[in-house]
């Protein structure tokens, strides 16, 4: 078990690496929210005068996270996190997850009701973030899990894809990802294909390991031989959120990785990166929220305290 990292207080700046002058992720600060479940929790431990939880939930509480927009009710979160940020001038995350048939029917399941409903969804999106500048991660997990759709909603998933990633960087300064999954999901091979045609391209690049457990180091593995196949200009993020121990010993079972025992925070939200390939290190998924009702969590999405705080008791330790 991995001691728990000493807690940096405030924002977790971000400066530029010598090696990646053209990093965009490099020109603010990234935003923390100041109103969140584990901020809540560490106002209710120390009111209760249990410093040791509020400590460990400070650890999460403290450092940037994204903020997951999953259809027209989290408009209002978009409008109120994007005010924040212009005021403090720093730089939100957001992660774009409304596809029809999300997250192919499993605990996550919903997703737009049409295209052109998306579509729609998409256009509002970008009027509100208009020339502010933010980090976008397009529909973590569609690409990879791909095949869970017909043919003719392969092809049309694709197409809303690629129509997101576009119109969101040419609302201004959306600097966008198109989600590929993570190191043990699917082969280099595949994903590079996939990736093409939903028009990475055009945008800055794509993410890896968003909600999952791999390695950094893997990750950085993984997407360098992508970037490469790609022909090399495409730069990636890696979510570190939650993989501070790696992924557990065993992978397999329908559900080894729905919150699984003994994860661990990984590295802080940077762009201080082992690689000029990496843009950043992101917490795409904030800690402490479920997978689904599997291993004693509540259901997907929920709050989940007690992962929470084994998540922070087994962080790395390095938090840069």
């Amino acid at each position: 078990m991995c001691a728990l990292s000493t807690p940096t207080s405030g924002v977790a700046r971000n400066a530029v690496k010598a090696s990646a002058a053209g990093d965009p992720l490099t020109a603010l600060p990234f935003f923390v929210q100041k109103h969140t479940d584990a901020t809540n929790a560490v106002r209710s431990y120390r009111a209760a005068g249990n410093t040791t939880d509020a400590n460990l939930m400070e650890r999460i509480a403290s450092q940037s996270q994204a903020v997951w927009l999953t259809g027209p009710s989290s408009i209002s979160e978009l409008e109120v996190t994007l005010a924040e940020a212009r005021r403090q001038h720093q730089l939100p995350t957001y992660a774009i997850y409304d596809i029809p048939g999300r997250d192919c029917g499993s605990y996550s399941s919903g997703g737009a009701s049409s295209a052109a409903a998306y579509e729609a969804w998409i256009r509002l999106i970008a009027a509100r973030i208009g020339h502010t500048p933010v980090a976008v991660i397009i529909e973590p997990d569609a690409l990879a899990e791909l095949s869970c759709w017909s043919s003719s909603e392969q092809t049309e998933n694709y197409s809303l894809i690629r129509y997101a990633a576009t119109t969101l960087q040419a609302s201004g300064n959306a600097t966008v990802y198109l989600d590929a999954g993570n190191p043990s999901w699917q082969p280099v091979s595949l994903m590079v294909a996939r990736l093409r045609q939903a028009g990475v391209g055009l945008v800055r690049g794509f993410a890896l390991n968003t909600a999952d457990f791999q390695t950094t180091a893997k990750s950085i593995r993984y997407g360098t031989r992508i970037s490469r196949a790609l022909g090399g200009k495409e730069h990636f993020v890696i979510d570190t959120g939650r993989n501070g121990t790696g992924p557990p010993a065993v992978e397999t079972g329908p559900t080894w990785w729905c919150n699984p025992p003994g994860r661990g925070l990984g590295l802080d939200p940077t762009t201080q990166t082992a690689s000029p390939l990496v843009d950043a290190y992101l917490w795409v998924k904030p800690p402490g929220y479920s997978d689904g009702p599997c291993n004693g969590g509540p259901t997907s999405g929920d709050w989940y305290p007690a992962m929470a705080l084994s998540l922070a008791q087994n962080a790395e330790q390095s938090t840069s």
